[in-house]
């Protein structure tokens, strides 16, 4: 994560990218488009940052947070891999109603 912030892959703060809101509001934008009342607040939004990172006071601090949770991650990774897949958010609008996993 520090290396795609430090080559500006990242929003300058990196919890923006990972705590789904970006993708949140995306289909939200999306399903008034096509016609669907929907509410930020209908999203079910969840996180891929622990909260103790989210709640860090800095930059800095969250990326010293984060490492704690290395091997979390590295579990998920290898899991998915095991199944041909990939971690990443995924929202899903399907008749009228929002999905986000």
């Amino acid at each position: 994560m520090r290396e795609a912030k430090e080559k500006g892959y990242t929003e300058p703060d990196p919890r923006d990218d990972l705590n789904g809101m970006d993708v949140a509001r995306k289909v939200l934008i999306l399903a008034r488009e096509a016609g669907i009342d929907l509410e930020l607040s209908d999203v079910d939004v969840k996180s891929l940052v622990p909260q103790d990172c989210l709640d860090a006071g800095s930059i800095d601090e969250f990326f010293m947070k984060l490492q704690a949770h290395d091997k979390t991650y590295e579990d998920l990774r290898r899991v998915a891999e095991e199944k041909n897949e990939r971690l990443r958010y995924m929202a899903v609008l399907e008749n009228g109603k929002r999905k986000f996993h």
